[in-house]
């Protein structure tokens, strides 16, 4: 019965979410199951290992297909030659069962996550957009046309 109020939470948790937070949560997942990963190949738990592993290499797919790479652009090419670098450490980390190349994924992960965090900071504490109209009033009031 505990296990699902947790689900329960967890699931409205998510739902109610705004996007930046999501993705800000997804890094987070990535993070969590490649260093629970890390910590199975210490242990010699191979099934562990390549589960969260997996977790983790499921979550940057989801991160890498989200992408909008026409709204993107350059930028979104980069995020999705980032994911997938983390990716083949992933896989490197899983086939070679060495924990070196998880720390470079969680790396990466760790430094798009804290700019993830940042942005969303200074989303938050940016002042409101101003009305539609308002850019055409003060142009028009400081004598420039912004007719053609």
């Amino acid at each position: 019965m505990y296990a699902n109020h947790v689900a329960i939470y967890h699931e409205t948790n998510v739902e109610t979410q705004s996007q930046q937070r999501l993705i800000v949560l997804l890094y987070e997942g990535a993070i969590r199951f490649a260093e629970h990963a890390a910590q199975a190949i210490a242990q010699g738990d191979i099934p562990q290992r390549g589960m969260m592993i997996n977790r983790a290499s499921r979550i940057v797919h989801e991160l890498r297909n989200a992408l909008d790479h026409e709204v993107g652009g350059e930028l979104a090419e980069r995020l999705a030659a980032l994911y997938d670098f983390v990716d083949r450490q992933l896989a490197l980390a899983n086939v070679g069962n060495d924990a070196k190349p998880l720390r470079a994924a969680i790396e990466v992960l760790s430094t798009l996550l804290a700019g993830w965090r940042k942005a969303i900071d200074c989303l938050e504490q940016a002042p409101p957009p101003l009305p539609a109209a308002a850019p055409a009033s003060i142009a028009e009031h400081a004598g420039l046309s912004l007719r053609a």
